[in-house]
């Protein structure tokens, strides 16, 4: 587990002014349970961002395959404004 300088100080502060070390552990308790619920859910699978995100990647793959597909063709009306794809 990783412990950040600032934990690290501040559970030597707690330590040092503490009656007890169940403060010290619960200090640093606090801080495992952080690092494990950070650690979840950059693991855990969310369908409907994984369905977002692949939609948003299929939407750009078809756009840059649309704009280089068209890249050379001519305008030949120039009162219509440019669509960027």
């Amino acid at each position: 587990m990783y412990i950040s300088d600032e934990l690290l100080t501040q559970i030597a502060d707690i330590q040092a002014n503490a009656d007890s070390q169940e403060l010290v552990l619960h200090a640093f308790a606090q801080s495992v349970v952080d690092e494990v619920d950070k650690h979840q859910s950059d693991v855990e699978w969310d369908t409907a961002r994984a369905k977002k995100s692949a939609k948003e990647e299929d939407e750009a793959k078809n756009k840059a395959a649309l704009a280089a597909k068209f890249k050379d063709a001519p305008n030949t009306d120039d009162q219509k404004e440019h669509i960027e794809l």
